[in-house]
């Protein structure tokens, strides 16, 4: 499902259940201006997180939100935690690249590392949550290091180094939706997107990117298909 028909769904879903947009925010514990760039469309890859917020204000399934839009034909068997569906985190988990293209910046913008990586995280949650475009991103991001013009995405996207290790696992992960939040894994570097998972009941894993030879043992375990 894309942006567009998720908005759509959304939307048709919400009325269905006699909800405003601003009744909805409300029990979903969102900004009335994200909910409504999801509703049309604006936002194009929402957070999990705030799609679950708005089933279980719904009343319904991520599956059932979704029309089946994230779920599998097939069922599958758990793993003996009772995970039958995994989130991976993309960076900090299956890539690096954070780090690298502050680096590259330094060198462009004659900046320090921790200054570009402090005007960065100025900005960066707005962006995810869809309260702020690329454009205006990039803009606001060029004029805090003294640039005429910055595309974020060049850099961010040239300097991805693969964690070739977890390839694999993602390979060999549970491919389902639509299970209930304690049967969801969410494998994550960020601590704070763990605690959010935590709330929802999801099964967390804290991922060292540093570190992926000690991570990689206990997700594989999370993983181990139950007898």
């Amino acid at each position: 499902m894309d942006e567009k028909g998720l908005g759509q769904r959304l939307q048709a879903m919400r009325v269905r259940a006699g909800l405003t947009q601003q009744a909805l925010c409300q029990q979903a514990g969102l900004s009335y201006s994200t909910l409504t760039k999801i509703e049309r469309g604006a936002i194009k890859s929402p957070s999990i997180f705030t799609i679950q917020s708005i089933a279980q204000a719904l009343h319904l399934g991520l599956d059932e939100l979704m029309q089946n839009g994230l779920a599998s034909a097939t069922k599958n068997r758990k793993s003996r935690s009772g995970v039958s569906f995994v989130y991976f985190d993309i960076n900090g988990c299956l890539v690096r690249f954070y780090h690298r293209a502050f680096t590259r910046l330094a060198e462009v913008s004659g900046a320090p590392a921790d200054v570009i990586e402090t005007a960065f995280w100025h900005y960066n949650d707005e962006v995810c949550r869809g309260d702020m475009t690329m454009d205006a991103f990039n803009k606001a991001f060029a004029k805090a290091l003294g640039l005429e013009k910055l595309d974020w995405l060049e850099y961010y996207l040239e300097t991805v180094d693969p964690i070739d290790e977890m390839h694999e696992i993602v390979k060999w992960a549970t491919k389902k939706a639509g299970c209930p939040p304690n049967e969801i894994l969410l494998i994550d570097d960020a601590r704070t997107n763990l605690m959010a998972a935590e709330k929802h009941g999801w099964h967390v894993l804290w991922f060292d990117d540093y570190s992926p030879e000690e991570s990689i043992p206990r997700i594989k375990g999370a993983l181990e298909p139950a007898n």
